[in-house]
């Protein structure tokens, strides 16, 4: 009798497990094709043997092109294990840049009190969520473009989101039942990969701006690939980015002559200390809006340098500015 009891027990157990799993799968499939549905993507659900199956996972390309994968994961230590959904896309220019994000908290907290660099990108409700972590802080804050930083935000505080080795991967602790966040971690991610894409625009359009021509991969920004040539005053300008401190991000013009006075000012010198630059108006200014680059003359051009990768739009503008007003007397325009 004993024996009928118990084995009753464990079938009504075995099919109330069934139905929990059943219902889970349900609602597993109805939450990632409704997510798949709002960004014009596709769901493909489980496939395969039960010894070797296909997991669920969703497809769907976002705006330039971005192509992102949503599946799940399962880590397990022998005793317990831990299901994760992950979202993924490859992002275009990055295989050098290393961006984390975290969420504002304990971990964070302690990893700035044991000293590891915070990036402070600038926008106060981002810089308030988010504790990043880079190898590259100008190109970084560069990558987190407005509309990147937005999408980031809408994903709330369930998900990690790392940028490492040219991939974009996005990741929360159990299966996401929700469309709408998991829509927001599609479009995170898609935004975050599609960050090298959206500065090669920018830089399309300051060329644009300043008269010049964009020179460059047209799939994504890559620091040493990329330059603006342009003109002032009749005079070749170009604008060199590099991501070696060594060079630089560079800002030559060329004088049509070899014997100009040589000089080298270093950053937050006075221009007033180099009587050879013949400084005009509005040069002064302009000086102190390049901070901190240095500037130089080798007989045949001059230039303005900072250290590395500089995406600072408004120092570039202002390099030309101040490049068009020394060794002429006169400011003139960007072309």
């Amino acid at each position: 009798m004993l024996e009928i009891v118990v084995a009753a027990g464990v079938a009504a157990a075995a099919a109330a497990g069934m139905r929990v799993a059943a219902k889970w799968r349900r609602q597993h499939s109805e939450a990632w094709t409704a997510a798949a549905a709002s960004v014009g993507g596709r769901f493909v659900p489980r496939a395969g043997s039960w010894w070797k199956p296909t997991a669920a996972h969703v497809l769907a390309t976002f705006a330039r092109g971005v192509e992102v994968a949503v599946d799940h994961y399962t880590v397990s230590t022998g005793k317990s294990s831990t299901t994760y959904t992950r979202v993924q896309a490859v992002a275009p220019g990055a295989d050098e840049l290393e961006i984390k994000l975290r969420k504002e908290g304990v971990v964070a907290s302690m990893g700035k009190a044991l000293g590891f660099g915070e990036l402070v990108v600038g926008d106060a409700a981002f810089d308030a969520r988010y504790f990043v972590r880079t190898n590259d802080d100008e190109l970084a804050r560069a990558w987190l473009q407005a509309g990147v930083r937005a999408a980031l935000m809408a994903t709330g505080s369930e998900y990690e989101v790392v940028l490492h080795k040219g991939r974009v991967k996005a990741q929360r602790v159990g299966i996401e039942l929700v469309p709408a966040r998991l829509e927001a971690a599609m479009r995170a991610v898609a935004a975050l990969a599609a960050g090298g894409r959206g500065l090669v625009a920018s830089w399309r359009a300051l060329a644009a701006e300043l008269g010049g021509r964009y020179v460059g991969p047209d799939d994504a920004f890559v620091p040493g690939r990329v330059r603006i040539d342009g003109e002032s005053a009749g005079h070749v300008v170009a604008v060199v980015t590099d991501a070696d401190a060594a060079s630089g991000t560079r800002v030559r013009r060329e004088l049509g002559r070899k014997d100009a006075p040589r000089f080298e000012l270093g950053a937050g010198g006075a221009l007033a200390d180099v009587a050879a630059l013949g400084a005009g108006a509005g040069a002064g200014e302009a000086w102190q809006a390049v901070q901190p680059a240095r500037l130089e003359c080798d007989g045949e051009g001059i230039v303005v340098t900072w250290p590395g990768y500089v995406a600072d739009a408004a120092r570039v503008r202002a390099a030309f500015r101040l490049l068009g007003a020394v060794l002429t007397g006169a400011p003139v325009p960007y072309r």
